[in-house]
């Protein structure tokens, strides 16, 4: 029984772990009107996701965007908002080290304790999507996520896809 309890504290701490993952903030104007936006239109990221993530985020976007009730036009048609998004992936290696060893509790003296030390590369993946009001040049509305990239790529485009609800879930923001 007690096995039981400590495989499923386990469980627990690993799908905690996994959920807490991932971070999504969205940060707005305030001030901002934003029934008064109607159109958008994309301008050029100085740093784009790579391979097919590029036009999954412009899809995911445009989708997001036209169910808020925001109609993409051509950027020579002067639309209300101007969306662009950057991309990154910084990578970082994470040592683990493991003490197997068995020393007294009462002892700090004795017989060396063998450690056992294993190291993998981490991806961290960045995706920042900005809106910025044609008039006046100023960003409205940001939104950043972040996640520890897996191997599967059916993994990460489900991953990919709840940040995206996440970012959105609250757009356009209410004014406050």
């Amino acid at each position: 029984m007690k096995a039981v309890r400590v495989s499923l504290g386990i469980i627990v701490l690993l799908a905690a772990s996994a959920a807490l993952a991932q971070k999504v903030d969205v940060d707005w104007d305030r001030d901002a009107d934003f029934s008064k936006f109607k159109t958008y239109a994309w301008t050029d990221s100085k740093h784009p996701a790579q391979g097919l993530w590029a036009q999954r985020v412009m899809d995911s976007v445009n989708a997001k965007l036209t169910a808020a009730s925001l109609t993409k036009v051509d950027a020579s048609a002067h639309p209300d908002l101007e969306v662009v998004y950057n991309a990154g992936i910084k990578e970082h290696t994470v040592v683990e080290d493991y003490d197997y060893g068995y020393r007294p509790w009462w002892s700090w003296y004795g017989p060396p304790v063998p450690r056992y030390s294993t190291s993998y590369v981490e991806k961290q993946a960045t995706l920042i999507v900005d809106l910025v009001d044609n008039s006046n040049k100023q960003m409205v509305w940001r939104g950043v996520a972040r996640d520890t990239l897996a191997d599967s790529s059916d993994k990460n485009l489900k991953n990919f896809n709840k940040a995206m609800d996440k970012m959105f879930k609250s757009f356009p923001p209410k004014k406050q």
